[in-house]
């Protein structure tokens, strides 16, 4: 049983060395968070393809010898357990003197963490979860768009309104009044019979599992505001690593549809995992 998380990678460090590292002071890289269900990690090939393509954006490359060697050591802990975990990996830029300049030749850093995780509760998911409108809104973000990197202000101080709240999550709009994504999900609007997904080409996160359902028909990229969720009959919000969650109702809307029936509309496509079968 993994009760505590697990670190691998760079323990030759000592403390100043890490300490100096560009992804503590600024942010300065990335990472993908994945679920691991009874040893293995359903989505990994898709986690890579964003991960390699999102770090050649921010960092110029991609040390992908050194994602394996992370994989490999994690593969060889998750194979001993059979519990629900977690595991992240982190790629920084290491580290590059004093200041916002850097040289394009420093070392990159890749580290991977495991966490003990315990899955939505099928009570829960079943009854919906409470959901607000956040009033921190987020901006385009140019270059940094859709890339999930290791700067996460935003969703910090929107959690906290949805802590402050005592609310299950929360909505993210752009200045615009365009719902983006939930704090730390994709989000999925039923309008018209059609399930509807935000566009965020150059604002939030394009999660693994949200590009799956696009490909395979289930969501259709829109504009979607206020009164489009007015309209509405339904809406969940998901990652890859909690699966689909019906939301039950805002604080000025009571959705329709029955949380089963929209799980049963959204996860055929996805691992059994994202329906609470862990």
């Amino acid at each position: 049983m993994l009760n505590e998380p697990k670190i691998f990678g760079h323990e030759e460090l000592n403390r100043d060395q890490i300490l100096l590292d560009r992804g503590f002071h600024y942010g300065d890289g990335l990472f993908e968070t994945m679920a691991s269900v009874k040893g293995e990690l359903p989505l990994l090939d898709h986690h890579l393809a964003r991960l390699e393509r999102d770090c050649i954006k921010l960092l110029g490359r991609f040390p992908a010898n050194e994602v394996q060697q992370r994989l490999d050591r994690v593969y060889s802990e998750i194979s001993q357990h059979r519990q629900p975990m977690v595991v992240k990996l982190l790629i920084t830029r290491g580290v590059s003197g004093r200041g916002y300049g850097f040289t394009s030749d420093t070392p990159l850093r890749v580290f991977a963490f495991i966490y003990p995780y315990h899955p939505i509760s099928d009570d829960q998911r079943l009854s919906g979860i409470r959901v607000i409108h956040c009033l921190h809104s987020l901006g385009d973000r140019g270059l940094l768009g859709s890339i999930k990197h290791c700067n996460r202000l935003d969703q910090i101080v929107a959690r906290g309104e949805v802590q402050q709240s005592g609310a299950d999550e929360g909505l993210m709009y752009n200045a615009s009044g365009q719902l983006i994504e939930a704090t730390s999900a994709n989000v999925a609007v039923k309008f018209n019979d059609q399930w509807l997904t935000p566009e965020i080409s150059c604002i939030g996160i394009a999660g693994v599992a949200r590009q799956i359902m696009i490909e395979k028909g289930l969501l259709t990229v829109a504009n979607i505001t206020a009164s489009t969720l007015q309209q509405s009959s339904g809406m969940a919000i998901f990652n890859s690593v909690m699966g689909i969650l019906p939301v039950a109702n805002l604080p000025d809307k009571v959705f329709d549809d029955m949380p089963a029936e929209i799980i049963r509309e959204l996860a055929g496509v996805l691992p059994p995992h994202m329906r609470g079968q862990w």
